[in-house]
């Protein structure tokens, strides 16, 4: 399979899972666009029921990720230039949910950038949360392999978990699959571990439409499953933290702290 186009699906599944002060888990499949953020117009023409800034089955917005104008090379390039990281003008892909008959809810969406040889050097996690709020942690990346990174959580996402301890990302970047796992620690005690899993698919009328069949209303069930989990706890007697005020600066500057170059790893999407 040639690994030159500009965008690509990735068809997975997120689980979730609360270890203190019970034990809580839950699980949805999910599928993913990974992009060229600046050969969109490419992305558009590879399925009838894929857009860009246009109404679609799955659409991708520009305006959804960033800096909300719509600028996304330049947004991104400034948050890594704060973090240290130089990409030289290369390319910079974004993972991240679509629009779904123009609805759209995304967790969390992922910027990879890349220096000129195609080289990993940063990644963006930017995080939604569902009162329409956003921050970005910021932070280093290993050429190849799969890595561990570490941030201070600064960000109000979940009502029952308070705004404290720190995030351990130990990220697969995307290949023909991809890998993050996400770990929150409180104390030096982790509370909650969330994944997230995906095989890559061509960007093409055939998988998307596959991935549509298989999850129909895919930022509908996101939502959804997240109120519904979200009442659940509170019945199981989970404290409720009020939403605090955002952080004084938008993004977080996370460190990479390890890499280790596996069998198969070696293998990064380019386009």
């Amino acid at each position: 399979m040639s690994i030159d186009a500009p965008g690509w699906l990735y068809m997975g599944r997120t689980n979730h899972a609360r270890l203190k002060p019970f034990q809580f888990r839950f699980t949805y499949p999910v599928y993913a666009l990974f992009l060229n953020i600046d050969r969109l117009d490419e992305c558009a023409g590879a399925s009838r029921f894929f857009s860009v800034d246009k109404w679609n089955i799955a659409t991708f917005r520009a305006r959804d990720h960033g800096g909300r104008d719509g600028a996304l090379r330049p947004w991104a390039e400034e948050q890594f230039r704060a973090a240290g990281i130089e990409l030289e003008g290369g390319p910079i892909r974004l993972l991240c949910l679509p629009r779904v008959f123009g609805y759209a809810f995304k967790p969390l969406s992922i910027w990879f950038g890349y220096g000129s040889a195609d080289d990993l050097r940063g990644v963006i996690y930017e995080v939604h949360n569902t009162f329409s709020q956003s921050h970005s942690y910021v932070i280093a990346a290993a050429p190849e392999g799969r890595m561990r990174q570490l941030a201070e959580k600064r960000f109000h996402v979940s009502p029952f978990f308070g705004v404290a301890g720190s995030y351990s990302f130990t990220l697969r970047p995307p290949g023909e699959s991809l890998a993050l796992v996400i770990e929150k620690r409180v104390d030096g005690e982790t509370d909650h571990v969330a994944t997230w899993t995906g095989e890559r698919r061509r960007l093409n009328d055939r998988e998307l439409l596959n991935a549509f069949v298989r999850i129909p209303f895919l930022s509908l069930q996101v939502i959804a499953g997240i109120h519904w989990e979200a009442l659940k706890l509170w019945l199981k007697g989970a404290r409720y933290h009020k939403k605090p005020a955002l952080p004084l600066t938008p993004a977080t500057i996370g460190s990479l702290t390890g890499a280790t170059t596996l069998r198969g790893d070696k293998e990064r999407t380019a386009g």
